[in-house]
Parts: C-alpha cells; sequence; structure tokens
C-alpha cells in the first residue's frame, strides 16, 4: 500500500478545469518530482493532497484511507505538509517564531526544535532575526523547516528553488537530502529537470492539467521529458 495515492483526481477553479483525472502515488520515504511548464497544474495538485482543494471520495489516498474531504489542518494532523511557493512567512516573527508555528499540529514525532537547529545548524545562528530579513536561501530553510515541525510522513514543496542563486538552489536541494535520510517522503515541484531528477527517485510531468509522462529518475530520457514537457513532437 502507497503511502499517498491520487485516484482519478480532477480540480476545477469555478468553471474552469484544472486538473484532469490525476493518478500517481508516492511510497514510504520516496522522492517523486513533479515537472512541468508554469500553468501545468503542479501547484494546484499539490493543493488538492494538501486540502486547500476539497476533492471527491477517493480521490487523495493517505495509507489506504480517502482523505480527499478533509480540510487541511486535519491532513497535517495526519501527516502532510506543505511547504507553499514563496515560502510565506509571517514577516513580524523572528524565525523561531515562525518554526514554532510548525508545531500547532501537535502531530507527535521526532522534529522538534532542537532537531531542526540540529540538522539546519545555519537556522540556530540567526533564529533570533525576522524570518523575511534573511537570504533567499535561508528563508527557504526557514520554510522547510517550518513544515518539517509538524512531524509530516509526507512533504510536498512547491518551486522551492524558484528564485535563488545557484549556490542557495543547490543548499536547498541537499536540505531536502537531509530530510529523505530521516525517513520523510517528498513531492517536490520543480522546473529545473536535470536538478528535480538528480534530487528524485522517480518523476511525473505534467502539461495543461494531465500526466503525459512518468517513469524513474535514474533512466529518464531527457529528450522525451522535454518533448512531453513542451508538448513539441518531430
Amino acid at each position: 500500500m502507497s503511502l499517498l495515492e491520487t485516484n482519478n483526481l480532477s480540480a476545477n477553479y469555478g468553471l474552469f478545469q484544472a486538473l484532469f483525472s490525476i493518478n500517481l502515488r508516492v511510497e514510504d520515504g520516496e522522492a517523486v518530482a513533479l515537472i512541468g511548464s508554469n500553468g501545468a497544474g503542479k501547484t494546484t495538485l499539490l493543493k488538492s493532497i494538501a486540502g486547500d482543494l476539497l476533492s471527491y471520495g477517493n480521490a487523495v489516498s493517505l495509507e489506504g484511507t480517502a482523505v480527499g474531504k478533509l480540510p487541511a489542518y486535519v491532513r497535517v494532523s495526519k501527516g502532510i505538509s506543505l511547504v507553499p511557493e514563496g515560502r510565506r512567512l509571517f514577516s513580524s516573527l523572528t524565525v523561531e517564531e515562525n518554526l514554532l508555528l510548525g508545531q500547532s499540529s501537535k502531530r507527535p514525532g521526532p522534529w522538534t526544535l532542537a532537531r531542526v537547529y540540529d540538522v539546519f545548524p545555519v537556522l540556530y545562528q540567526v533564529r533570533r532575526n525576522m524570518a523575511t530579513a534573511l537570504s533567499g536561501g535561508q528563508q527557504q530553510l526557514v520554510a522547510i523547516a517550518r513544515a518539517l515541525m509538524g512531524n509530516p510522513r509526507l512533504l510536498l514543496c512547491d518551486e522551492i528553488s524558484l528564485g535563488l542563486s545557484p549556490v542557495a538552489s543547490n543548499q536547498v536541494h541537499d536540505a531536502l537530502k537531509v530530510v529523505l535520510d530521516e525517513g520523510v517522503a517528498v513531492l517536490l515541484v520543480e522546473q529545473n529537470i536535470q536538478k528535480a531528477l538528480k534530487t528524485s527517485t522517480r518523476f511525473y510531468c505534467m502539461r495543461k492539467g494531465e500526466i503525459v509522462l512518468n517513469g524513474n529518475s535514474a533512466t529518464a530520457d531527457l529528450d522525451e521529458i522535454t518533448r512531453e514537457y513542451f508538448g513539441v513532437y518531430a
């Protein structure tokens, strides 16, 4: 039984249909990448899994239990945490205060403030700084650490390297590898195809609200992914 499964998951914004019968799975402790251009439906898919968008019946299942109708805060308590695009840190709070907000679900587990500081020592050094006064890469680490404070089984990461320098982006992806080593599964939205494949074990490529390709990251054909990514065929 997979940790996460979607079953013919569709999603709408009013009359506009954004997702069409999405079927994917994430195994316990696995890293899976979602690849696709802007507007492909990646963020909508993460929102549907996280509970920001509700769905029907068993469209979203966690360890075989349907959670599609459950609101986001309940899904957090069951082990699904989202690192949103743009980080969404509270500008009026320090780094540590932002991290402590991640404990709101009171879900038990190994991720405590001390554990976060042990894994991400740079955050301990800036713990009393205002969160949004940090560099982009450090802010992204705060967003990841805040989600980990909820002790998730599954971490949903939406465009975590967007707008970062190459050095900062590499640091963030290195942090994800540490998270995976701790046994947390990751579903990663990433536009950088090579970086996505390097971080993940499997991938799904989306276009116009549909999954058009999937496979093993280590044996992926970059030319095939590029064709499906843009929908351009010879």
